[in-house]
């Protein structure tokens, strides 16, 4: 005969109806390690990439300073080597183009330096680095080039101011020592000198700016400043040719020469009275050589006439 397990009663009721009466505070979820693990080693990663960024920067910083440095002062070797050039020389042409066109003192410095910018960027290390000293050298290089061409201007102004000032000067010389021929008019060595001397003056006037009748800028006057230069070239003129006329003894063509260049509006009244006043004491030195000589060969004549 079978048996029956025995069963107890429970001692807790359940009631009908109630909320459920089990607790669930000890389920507690599963740790998600795996991500935790992803997000800390891509942290990481970044922080890393972020070292070897700044280090990479201040490499490239460090590098293309280093290149500047090299460019700057090897191009301001060349850039002197330009400037301590003067007038001719700072203009001159050093040779010729494979075109055939000519290369002058300060276009073969600006290849130099051109050449020598390509030459150090050749050094850089990466696009970078290349960048950085593309732009400092580029301002380097204007730099350089402002401060040469203004040098270039300058010389080429006193170059030709120089030689402006040569061939007024000859010309000078040219006049002084024609003066012999003064009175022949047009065909007159003396007056084609001085006519060329006149346009001389005025071309130099122009360059240097100064006002004076019929100049480029309709000036209807001559400024003082004009007149002082174009008296000094005369002056120098004058007392050459009468120099050179005093020394033969010349005096009366000193006074003819004097009232032809009055005339023609040539001379100065300072110069015309300094002159005449010289030209007219030895007139009558001369005069009165004249006659104390006359004097004397009648004397002598007279002497003789009574002999006989």
């Amino acid at each position: 005969m079978a048996k029956v397990p025995f069963q107890m009663t429970p001692t807790e009721q359940l009631r009908v109806g109630s909320a459920p009466q089990m607790s669930a505070t000890d389920v507690r979820p599963m740790d998600d390690t795996v991500t935790d693990d992803i997000q800390r080693s891509s942290k990481a990663f970044n922080q890393f990439a972020q070292i070897a960024k700044t280090i990479q920067l201040e490499k490239d910083d460090a590098k293309s300073k280093e290149l500047s440095n090299e460019y700057q002062t090897r191009a301001l070797e060349i850039e002197n080597s330009y400037l301590t050039l003067e007038q001719g020389n700072a203009v001159a042409q050093v040779g010729t183009g494979d075109d055939g066109q000519p290369i002058f003192a300060y276009d073969q410095k600006i290849n130099e330096l051109n050449a020598l910018k390509e030459e150090i960027a050749g050094k850089a290390e990466n696009k970078n680095q290349l960048a950085i000293f593309n732009e400092k050298a580029a301002a380097s290089l204007y730099s350089s080039t402002n401060r040469m061409s203004k040098h270039s201007l300058a010389e080429q102004t006193k170059y030709a101011n120089t030689n402006a000032l040569a061939d007024i000067n000859n010309t000078v010389i040219e006049a002084s020592l024609s003066v012999d021929d003064f009175n022949l008019g047009q065909d007159s060595e003396y007056v084609k000198n001085l006519v060329a001397l006149d346009v001389k003056i005025k071309n130099y006037a122009e360059q240097k700016g100064l006002n004076f009748d019929g100049d480029s800028k309709g000036s209807e006057k001559d400024s003082e400043s004009y007149i002082n230069l174009r008296n000094g070239f005369l002056n120098e003129v004058h007392d050459s040719a009468i120099e050179k006329l005093m020394q033969g003894n010349e005096y009366r063509k000193v006074k003819e020469y004097l009232d032809w260049n009055e005339k023609n509006g040539t001379i100065s009244s300072a110069q015309l009275n300094k002159h005449m006043k010289t030209v007219t004491l030895a007139i009558k030195k001369e005069n009165s050589e004249d006659i104390v000589e006359s004097i004397i060969s009648s004397k002598d004549l007279n002497t003789n006439d009574g002999n006989a």
